[in-house]
């Protein structure tokens, strides 16, 4: 059993719903049946507190009508998506070759206000297509009046063909208020494709302890980078060097999504990686 809802077609050009200028949004295939949902839960522990933010499909595995179009994102009817195999995380990625909305997702999170959002994505780009990212949520000014505010993260990014990991910070305004948080992706120039997967979300700011804790492991693994970049320079493609700089690409992303919840452990696999790939590469 499935059920399918469908937007009723509004003004959409209001910062309220951005999804598409011209057509409502695609309907939401929401399943009711046992089926593994590939929903990403992701705990945040701040201080004291704990709760958890909620992006839905964030590595485009999800298409339950199986056809093409990747489950609870919204998604224009004017823009063209397929998915594609070639997936940094599970097996698909989702390409966007026309539209300038491409996707986006509201979050819920509650007293959002002076919050840090840290956002990653895994991008592509082919026939000069360049990135966009919003984050939208509603503010109270100091006159008692309300109005929903967009914000850059990104905008016009050029794309290479191959997967690079974009990071991004954002400080959520003092002036927040209610609990939805909108996220989107845009096709900037309106030119070439886009390929996305692996999206991350996460919310809530590292204590000053941990936060030297992560500068340090980041420092660390930035110095090993270039060590394999130059090592592969010098003697040119080697498999193991190649496994080496993925690996260590993969290390990066989790010390940039780090919370305070997970980040002992995190340490202690990220020294024990560094060890092993230093003397992987001193052989």
């Amino acid at each position: 059993m499935r059920i399918r809802v469908t937007f009723a077609k509004m003004d959409l050009r209001s910062p309220r719903f951005p999804f598409s200028g011209v057509n409502a949004a695609r309907g939401l295939i929401c399943p009711m049946d046992k089926r593994i949902i590939y929903t990403l839960i992701l705990s945040i522990s701040i201080s004291s507190l704990s709760f958890a933010v909620i992006l839905q499909n964030p590595s485009f595995e999800e298409d339950f009508e199986n056809d093409g179009v990747p489950d609870k994102w919204n998604i224009p009817e004017s823009t063209k998506v397929k998915l594609v195999g070639k997936a940094t995380d599970g097996k698909k990625a989702a390409l966007f070759s026309d539209g300038y909305i491409l996707a986006s997702q509201n979050l819920d999170i509650k007293k959002p206000a002076n919050q840090n959002i840290k956002l990653a994505v895994d991008a592509a780009g082919f026939d000069g297509a360049r990135l966009g990212i919003l984050i939208g949520y509603m503010h109270q000014r100091s006159d008692g009046s309300k109005k929903w505010i967009n914000h850059r993260l990104l905008w016009n990014r050029k794309l290479g063909k191959d997967y690079k990991t974009i990071r991004l910070n954002h400080q959520i305004s003092k002036e927040a208020i209610g609990t939805r948080v909108w996220i989107a992706f845009y096709r900037t120039n309106g030119k070439g494709s886009i390929l996305l997967d692996n999206v991350r979300v996460v919310v809530g700011n590292l204590s000053s302890e941990n936060q030297k804790t992560v500068n340090r492991l980041i420092r660390e693994l930035n110095y090993l980078n270039q060590r394999y970049i130059a090592a592969e320079r010098r003697i040119g493609k080697n498999e193991k060097i190649a496994q080496g700089i993925k690996k260590i690409a993969k290390l990066q992303k989790g010390c940039f999504l780090a919370d305070n919840k997970s980040l002992q452990n995190l340490k202690s696999h990220i020294e024990k990686q560094l060890s092993v790939l230093s003397a992987t590469l001193n052989r």
